[in-house]
């Protein structure tokens, strides 16, 4: 890390600790009353404040989860990366987009990246404010600060900055050899009238991902091994990725009467990708696929959404309605193209809600524009069972359609996407709640969908000891038939003898149909937690564990650096290795630490993939606090 960087993390601590004997102080005064906590402070989605509900969540306080703070393992290892935090991702079970209408294409930091609309609009008694500082070994640096206040009993202000600051995982020189750094700046205000018929939220994103783009890991001299991490040989330490956006969120409502509302919603985005590589001429693996300046690569988009909706929602009879227009603007522009295109889309949409109680409602929602591209859902939940359908015809992104750079070069004519999915889960709570088990199905079927492939795949197929990672091949594809991918499992949690727990999710899935070979999924998928949570004396909370994944080996994605996507491969398998993590997390009033040895399983065996040419986590120490401070004054 930067000296700067290494002074802030360092100052960070100790000011942590120095709390810890605070907070340990306050355990032995008994008198002290806390007139402040996590049930004064409490949040809706944007959704909710729509729909102008009563219904409000509280912050997360709890020890369980805690040292999960790796993106890959918050989502169970459902996803791939490049082996390090902050890099390029990719889920390995295939997710319907959020939007029918045109996107970018570039969605390999998108899980990094919250939309602005997803921001929780607080409510709260008194100033709050949360520090996360993290720790990890590899010189891996995670830090999170929320400060959220109301300045009046219906006006709050706050702001939020999170930074992941990484080393390289591969080929690492020493300390300040960053790899990826993110940094996510947002700021927001909501407010509700006196009356409660105006009520109102702006919210304001600015996010960077900057990250080194090594190619993969390559066998050559001394080094033998894909599993070496900082020793190991990569194809480039030249090249770069960039992903900057700017996003503005906008909500008003005024109430008639309960009946009747307008409202108005602006949303604003400005999304910036770059790949740079300084010295292609020398860099063989490069150089092969160059179009433009055979020296060095300075690849640039720009896009720019605009999206002005307006409509009318209420309540009727129980029903919660509402109807609106939206207008959607984006301009696509890159480097050697200028402006490629420009799209205006026009959709009506909708929504139904009837609740019967806080466990048991039906929704239904829709929107469709002039192409007919639509997203249609319905959600029916009771105290057991939810099932969820959506149907979807989405355009193609930009770049999927017309994309020219140093290293690609291509033209299409795609067809829009039909996919429908449909899940369900059975809700079981046995022997006075011990017992919670959740068996689930989905089934997704795709038409036209778009993929990532190469030329020759198939042709080269090489002993991975000899082998060299693909660069500058990867370009899009539209599949001829159908594809089906259908998963069944469960979630299950035992308490048992009091105070221990078993955590396990399973997944058993498959691809099948006409265009089953560009979808590849694991066959199984598993995830699983054993700990002890105890309050051991008055306030002292403690939780040891014991957190395993499983994923069955398969031939999972393989990631082209110059154009940012996943792409298939029939060469090399990912995953297929336990991934075992041991941990201690304590609680002390507002304070919260753990401790954490990542990977103990690597101990006895070489590795595994998380992407081809990208190995693994390795086995790190990792360590961190979470602060909350609620002022009582």
């Amino acid at each position: 890390m930067p000296n700067k960087v290494k002074v802030k993390f360092l100052l960070t601590a100790l000011f942590l600790l120095t709390l810890a004997q605070f907070s340990e102080a306050q355990i032995l005064n008994d008198s002290l009353e806390v007139l402040y906590g996590p049930n004064t402070i409490r949040y809706q989605t944007l959704e909710e404040f729509r729909e102008r509900s009563y219904e409000y969540y509280q912050i997360d306080s709890v020890l369980a989860g805690l040292t999960k703070f790796y993106p890959v393992e918050k989502e169970g290892y459902q996803y791939q990366d490049l082996g390090n935090p902050g890099s390029a991702m990719f889920s390995i079970f295939p997710k319907l987009p959020a939007q029918s209408g045109v996107t970018t294409g570039f969605s390999a930091y998108d899980y990094y990246y919250k939309p602005a609309s997803e921001t929780p609009l607080f409510q709260t008694l008194s100033p709050y404010t949360s520090v996360t500082g993290i720790f990890g070994g590899g010189g891996r640096g995670f830090v999170d600060f929320t400060f959220t206040r109301n300045i009046s009993s219906n006006i709050n202000l706050g702001f939020e900055y999170n930074r992941l600051v990484v080393e390289r995982a591969f080929e690492r020189v020493g300390r300040g050899d960053n790899g990826q750094d993110i940094n996510d700046v947002r700021l927001w205000t909501n407010h509700i009238s006196e009356d409660g018929k105006y009520r109102g939220m702006t919210q304001l994103v600015i996010f960077s991902a900057k990250g080194a783009e090594p190619g993969g890991v390559v066998l050559s001299g001394n080094n033998t091994t894909y599993f070496d991490y900082e020793l190991a040989k990569v194809l480039s330490k030249n090249a770069s990725s960039k992903d900057q956006r700017f996003n503005i969120h906008s909500y008003h409502n005024y109430a008639l009467d309960d009946k009747f509302q307008l409202f108005y919603e602006l949303d604003y985005l400005n999304q910036n990708n770059r790949f740079d590589h300084t010295d292609v001429k020398n860099d063989t693996a490069y150089s092969k696929s160059v179009q433009v300046n055979p020296d060095a690569t300075t690849d640039h988009s720009a896009f720019t959404f605009i999206e002005n909706s307006a409509g009318i929602q209420g309540e009727l009879k129980g029903f919660y309605y509402s109807a609106y227009y939206k207008n959607r603007i984006s301009r696509y522009s890159s480097l050697y193209l200028g402006q490629v295109d420009q799209n205006v889309e026009n959709f009506i949409g909708g929504s139904l809600r009837m609740k019967f109680d806080s466990l048991h409602y039906i929704k239904i929602k829709g929107e469709v524009n002039e192409a007919f591209n639509h997203k249609l859902e319905g959600d029916y939940t009771n105290k057991f069972l939810n099932v969820k359908y959506t149907r979807m015809q989405y355009a193609p992104a930009y770049i999927e359609q017309r994309y020219f750079s140093n290293h690609a070069n291509w033209t299409n004519n795609f067809n829009s996407t039909q996919a429908d999915n449909i899940e369900a889960k059975l809700t079981l709570s046995l022997f006075n709640d011990r017992i919670y088990f959740a068996p689930k199905a989905k089934l997704t079927n795709y038409v036209n969908l778009i993929y990532y492939d190469y030329d020759n795949r198939g042709n080269e197929v090489v002993p991975i000891n000899d082998a060299r990672p693909f660069v500058g091949v990867a370009s899009p594809q539209q599949a001829s038939g159908a594809v089906q991918v259908t998963s069944f499992g469960w979630d299950m949690k035992i308490n048992f003898w009091k105070h221990f727990y078993l955590e396990n999710s399973v997944l058993l899935s498959a691809s099948s149909g006409g265009a089953a070979d560009v979808v590849r999924v694991p066959a199984i998928w598993t995830n699983s937690s054993l700990y002890f949570n105890k309050v051991l004396i008055k306030k002292l909370e403690v939780l040891f564990g014991v957190d395993m994944n499983y994923t069955t080996a398969y031939q999972g994605m393989l990631y082209d650096p110059t154009v940012q996507q996943f792409y298939l491969q029939d060469g090399y398998d990912i995953f297929g290795a336990p991934i075992v993590d041991v941990n201690i997390e304590m609680k002390i009033t507002r304070f919260r630490l753990f401790a954490k040895m990542r990977n103990i399983t690597q101990q006895t065996g070489e590795g595994y993939f998380i992407t081809p040419f990208y190995a693994g986590y390795n086995s790190t120490f990792d360590f961190g606090v979470v602060w909350q401070f609620f002022d009582n004054k």
